[in-house]
C-alpha cells in the first residue's frame, strides 16, 4: 500500500487505566483473523493509493525482568510492571507526536500569545511524563507548575524533568488559593478526567479574573462515553472505512449505523457465504449487550488492524451489490453516517464551562510546513486531532488552504482542537 490512515490515541485515565490500546487481539476480530477471509473478497477502492483505518496505539507492555532505573533522587529501584507499561505507552504517544513537534510548538505559542494573562503561576493539569512542557515556549516555563495525580506517572515525570516543580494533585482539587492562578493549561486531559464539570468548577475557583484555561487536543478523544451514547441510540460503531476521516472541517473518525441496518448486512453476507458474517454478528451482539467497555475494546481491536478494516469495507460493498432493490431501499433508510468524536468532545467542553463568568471559544488551529524529503520518507503526513495520514501524494484539499510543497519536499500538516476559556469578573 502507498499510504495509511491511523488514529494514535493511547491515553491514561485518572485512575491509571489506559484507554485506546489492546495488547493483542483476543476477541471477535481475532477469530475473524483466523479465517483469513480477505482473499475471498473483491477489493474495494475508497481512495486510490491509500488505506483507511485507525490506530489507538500499538504499544504493548514489556516484561519487567528486574530492569532497574534511576529516579530523580538518584536511588536505584526496580521499575514495577505497571510503571514499565506506562512508560511504554507514553513513549508510543510521544512517538506519534514527534513528526509534528515544530508545528505543535508554533500552535501552542500562538495560543498563549493571544491571551493577555495576569501575573501569577501557570498550572498544568494532568502533566503525565511532561510531554507538554517540551512543546511550550521557553518564556512560559519559569511560571509553569505541573500537577499529576498518579504517583507512578509522577515518577516518570521527575525522572524526565529532574528539579522541575511537580505537585501530586488531581485536577478536581488543585492546591492553590482562590483567584491566585494566571492560567491553567492541559494537553489531552479533559477527555479522561472522571468528572470534567468538577474540573471546570475548580479551574474557575483558582483562576484570577482575566486568567485563562487553555486545553489542547492533538490526539483522538477516548471512546467510552461516545460509544455508550451511540449504544443507547441503538447504533453500532465502526472505524470510518467509507471516506477519508480528515477530509472535512472535523475529523470524522467513526461510521455508525442502526442495529437493524447491520442485521440486514449480516444476513446478506450469510447468504453470499462471506466469512465476515459471523464475527460481525458477534460484534453487533456485544454492542447490544450493554457492556460499553467490551464494545469499546472490540472497536479498538478493529481500528488497530488494517486488513480487517479493508475486509469490512469490501464486505459492506458485497452486501450492497448483492441486495435486491427492496433491501437496498431499507439499507438507505438506516441512517448510516460518519461522526466526529472530536466534535462531541468540543460540545461537552462548552457545556462544562457554561458558567456565566467564562468567556469561551474553540477552534481547530492548523499549521503546515514543507521540508526537504529524504528517502524513504513519503511526500505527505498530517494529523487532524489524532487522525493521521501518511501518503505518497498530497491530498486535495489539504488541511491548510495555503499549504504547498515542491516535488522534492515533504508536506507536514497539523490540526489541534484548541479550547480557550477566559475567567471574567464575578
Amino acid at each position: 500500500m502507498d499510504g495509511s490512515f491511523a488514529t494514535p490515541c493511547a491515553k491514561r485515565t485518572e485512575s491509571g487505566a489506559w484507554v485506546g490500546q489492546r495488547g493483542r487481539h483476543t476477541g471477535t476480530w481475532a477469530r475473524a483473523l483466523g479465517h483469513f477471509f480477505l482473499s475471498r473478497m473483491a477489493p474495494v477502492a475508497v481512495l486510490k493509493e491509500s488505506t483507511f483505518g485507525s490506530r489507538r496505539s500499538t504499544a504493548r507492555p514489556l516484561r519487567n525482568n528486574g530492569v532497574t532505573w534511576k529516579s530523580s533522587s538518584k536511588k536505584r529501584r526496580v521499575r514495577t510492571p505497571r510503571e514499565y507499561a506506562l512508560a511504554a505507552k507514553l513513549g508510543q504517544v510521544e512517538l506519534a507526536r514527534r513528526p509534528f513537534e515544530e508545528l505543535s510548538l508554533r500552535i501552542f505559542a500562538d495560543t498563549l500569545a493571544s491571551c493577555d494573562l495576569p501575573q501569577g503561576p501557570i498550572v498544568e493539569i494532568g502533566a503525565g511524563d511532561g510531554q507538554l512542557r517540551r512543546l511550550l515556549p521557553p518564556a512560559v516555563l519559569p511560571r509553569l507548575v505541573a500537577t499529576e495525580p498518579d504517583p507512578a506517572v509522577s515518577r516518570l515525570f521527575r525522572t524526565r524533568h529532574p528539579g522541575v516543580p511537580l505537585l501530586d494533585a488531581r485536577a478536581e482539587r488543585l492546591p492553590f488559593e482562590t483567584a491566585s492562578v494566571a492560567a491553567v493549561v492541559g494537553l489531552c486531559v479533559m477527555d479522561v478526567v472522571p468528572d470534567p464539570r468538577a474540573v471546570a468548577r475548580e479551574i474557575s475557583r483558582v483562576l484570577k479574573p482575566g486568567g485563562c484555561f487553555v486545553h489542547w487536543l492533538d490526539m483522538s478523544p477516548v471512546l467510552d462515553e461516545v460509544i455508550d451514547l451511540l449504544r443507547q441510540a441503538e447504533l453500532v460503531s465502526f472505524p470510518n472505512f467509507v471516506s477519508d476521516p480528515s477530509a472535512g472541517e472535523w475529523p470524522e473518525d467513526l461510521y455508525v449505523m442502526s442495529r437493524h441496518g447491520l442485521a440486514i448486512v449480516i444476513e446478506l453476507l450469510r447468504e453470499a457465504g462471506v466469512s465476515l458474517a459471523r464475527p460481525l454478528a458477534e460484534y453487533s451482539a456485544i454492542f447490544c449487550s450493554g457492556a460499553s467497555r467490551a464494545a469499546t475494546a472490540e472497536l479498538i481491536a478493529l481500528q488497530e488492524n488494517g486488513d480487517l478494516r479493508r475486509a469490512l469495507a469490501s464486505a459492506f460493498q458485497t452486501a450492497i451489490l448483492s441486495a435486491p432493490p427492496g433491501i437496498r431501499a431499507q439499507l438507505a433508510s438506516c441512517h448510516a453516517q460518519t461522526v466526529s468524536t472530536a466534535r462531541h468532545f468540543d460540545e461537552q467542553m462548552h457545556a462544562c464551562f457554561e458558567q456565566a463568568h467564562f468567556d469561551r471559544r474553540s477552534w481547530i488551529e492548523r499549521a503546515w510546513q514543507a521540508r526537504a524529503r529524504t528517502a524513504p520518507e513519503r511526500r505527505y503526513r498530517s494529523c487532524l486531532v489524532g487522525e493521521q495520514r501518511h501518503l505518497s501524494f498530497a491530498p486535495q484539499p489539504p488541511l491548510c488552504a495555503n499549504a504547498a510543497s515542491a516535488a522534492d519536499e515533504a508536506l507536514i500538516e497539523l490540526g489541534v482542537l484548541t479550547f480557550l476559556a477566559t475567567r471574567m469578573q464575578d
